[in-house]
């Protein structure tokens, strides 16, 4: 019993359009790769602009983009410290230039914002990360090269650990007055998290 909106994403090609962007940027995962190289043929063919790559497949990947003419900047690493940087540094033309970033100290790392992504009111669903690496090794899990062994939660969320995690998916359920409860109880963190 509830309010169901459809939401109507607007073509790229008239954002870019209206927007006019400077400058580009793309987070891939290995997933949706092939979805992603579809929208970047979509923005070459109205944009000019150049265009950083980064995200998980890239940190993983690097090779195949490194002979993309379509890219000028090949992010691998987190790049929340660089970010800024990178963008304002970014040209466009040649082979793409490929950057590695460090992972950055838990008191860098930066709180969920679901509110700046467009039509944020109606998500049903949310990708929430309250830190990042992980202690285990898994044999088909890639998130140890991606972020690293060592736990780190973000400082936004420090007063909240161990049970940051619940409180922000607890509260996500609770605006959306979304159906669903956390009262198992708090998410403990692996032995040797460190909390910003």
């Amino acid at each position: 019993a509830g309010i169901r909106a459809a939401i109507t994403i607007p073509p790229i090609e008239d954002v870019i359009r209206e927007f006019r962007p400077d400058r580009i940027g793309f987070t891939v995962f290995t997933f949706a790769f092939s979805a992603f190289d579809a929208m970047l043929l979509r923005v070459r063919a109205c944009s000019d602009a150049p265009v950083l790559v980064g995200g998980p497949h890239i940190t993983m990947f690097p090779d195949d983009l490194m002979n993309d003419p379509r890219i000028d900047v090949l992010v691998a690493g987190e790049a929340e410290e660089r970010v800024k940087e990178l963008f304002l540094a970014a040209t466009r033309g040649g082979k793409p230039r490929l950057v590695t970033c460090a992972p950055p100290a838990a008191s860098s790392i930066p709180g969920q914002r679901v509110e700046l992504a467009f039509g944020h009111e109606h998500l049903t669903h949310y990708q929430i990360q309250v830190s990042r690496g992980c202690p285990y090794n898994c044999s088909f899990c890639a998130i140890r090269k991606i972020a690293g062994r060592r736990v780190r939660v973000g400082v936004e969320h420090h007063d909240l650990a161990p049970h940051a995690g619940a409180d922000l998916i607890q509260g996500v359920l609770l605006a959306h007055r979304l159906p669903g409860s956390l009262s198992d109880g708090p998410v403990q963190l692996p032995q040797g998290a460190e909390c910003g």
